[in-house]
């Protein structure tokens, strides 16, 4: 009996020790409960350079004030805890927080609008070397818009174009503004690679890509040619270039690829005028055959890359 006793005394005491246990937890909860942070989101709106400023963790009841190195300091309203900024830049957020400041830095992209025909150089991408591929590197850190008719030329660089996303309203991007004439007995420049980089692409978006046309042979000579061995030949058309797109997600576009290669150069006769009387019109004497013409540009292929392999497609 004694013995069954103290068992009893013993179990209770244990359920009254796991009990004391629990309610010590409840009363002083650790480190593992969730503490909201004091944090912030940025959502880009459909209007170029308009985001949202979303606040997260804090009370947005209180009053905020707002700087950056455009804007002085001034009182703001956050309501529904967000701020809609429409200009590029680093903006302080400051308010109380039971009586102690904090604040919050966010950083808001700049957003590239396209208006009318813009030359690659006006946009100052980085040279890059040893670069098989492309020597000129364009990095827009926030969004591209391309509004309608406008066009960027690369006047034939190959060029990497990167940006948070893009979106074109019937835009275009173009290797030369036309289909440019090389100068005399010079071959004509190709296209070169445009190559495109972005989560998204949205909206209708055409890609030029034109070869330069090969430069005649030298025009005819006024004068009695001393020098027989001058090159006579039309110059080569150039190459189409060619077109790379990597996106995520580019379901809400369409890219229309159009291609002219560069037309050959005409070879020309290596003429004298003679003159016999002075009232009658100079007439040509050919004096050696015509040259040869030079060959047209190639077709160059576009590609999608996919998990960093280039694919070949056709959009339009």
């Amino acid at each position: 009996m004694k013995l069954q006793i103290y068992g009893l005394f013993i179990s209770l005491l244990f359920i009254g020790c796991v009990e004391v246990q629990e309610k010590d937890k409840q009363e002083n909860p650790t480190n593992e409960q969730s503490v909201p942070a004091l944090s912030y989101e940025i959502e880009a709106l459909a209007q170029p350079q308009s985001y949202a400023v979303k606040f997260l963790g804090m009370n947005c009841q209180q009053a905020f004030t707002k700087s950056s190195s455009k804007v002085k300091l001034e009182q703001v309203t956050v309501a529904n805890c967000q701020d809609i900024v429409t200009e590029p830049g680093v903006y302080d957020y400051e308010w109380l927080d039971q009586g102690v400041k904090k604040n919050l830095s966010v950083e808001i992209p700049e957003d590239i609008v396209i208006q009318g025909a813009v030359n690659l150089s006006d946009l100052k991408p980085i040279e890059v070397k040893n670069n098989k591929f492309y020597n000129k590197f364009l990095k827009i850190p926030g969004r591209l818009f391309l509004t309608f008719g406008s066009q960027i030329i690369t006047n034939g660089e190959s060029v990497l174009i990167e940006a948070s996303s893009v979106h074109s309203d019937g835009g275009q991007i173009s290797t030369f503004a036309s289909q440019t004439q090389a100068a005399v007995n010079q071959n004509g420049l190709n296209g070169g690679l445009i190559y495109l980089k972005t989560p998204k692409l949205t909206g209708n978006l055409k890609v030029h890509l034109i070869g330069q046309s090969g430069g005649g042979g030298e025009k005819a000579s006024k004068s009695f040619p001393n020098d027989f061995s001058d090159n006579l030949e039309g110059g080569n058309g150039g190459n189409t270039g060619s077109f790379w797109l990597e996106a995520e997600d580019f379901k809400n576009s369409f890219v229309a690829i159009e291609r002219n290669y560069g037309k050959p150069g005409i070879g020309t006769d290596k003429q004298w005028c003679r003159k016999r009387y002075t009232h009658v019109p100079c007439q040509n004497i050919t004096i050696r055959p015509k040259g040869k013409d030079g060959h047209p540009g190639l077709e160059e292929k576009s590609c999608l890359i996919v998990n960093g392999e280039c694919t070949n497609f056709i959009l339009n």
